[in-house]
């Protein structure tokens, strides 16, 4: 009878997991890194303007890693998620994101 409710609880949990519209760790790491992109694609843009003719623009920064630390529903939509990224390799700190969905089934991230 215990390995039946232990069993039991199992499945629940995880149907119950599945359900919640959290966004998962995989889908925030593709969130984060399109969202740096196109950071990086703004600034670059910018820089090409600025600098010097021949001047360097530094290399594309590459999300690494990010790992979930929680998220909560938030009232504009989504969820509000803390978590750790780490860019090229080196941990960045924690960080805080709205994360939704948009018309086209995929995770975005803002501020």
């Amino acid at each position: 009878m215990k390995r039946k409710s232990l069993g039991l609880l199992s499945c629940v949990c995880v149907g119950l997991g599945a359900c919640s519209d959290e966004p998962s760790e995989a889908a925030m790491h593709r969130a984060v890194a399109t969202a740096v992109n196109k950071f990086y694609q703004v600034q670059t843009a910018a820089a090409a303007f600025l600098l010097p003719r021949g001047g360097q623009i530094p290399p594309a920064p590459i999300v690494s890693s990010v790992r979930k630390i929680d998220c909560v529903p938030d009232n504009g939509g989504g969820h509000r998620c803390n978590f750790e990224v780490g860019i090229n390799g080196k941990p960045s700190g924690k960080m805080s994101g709205r994360f939704f969905k948009q018309a086209d089934g995929t995770l975005a991230m803002t501020d």
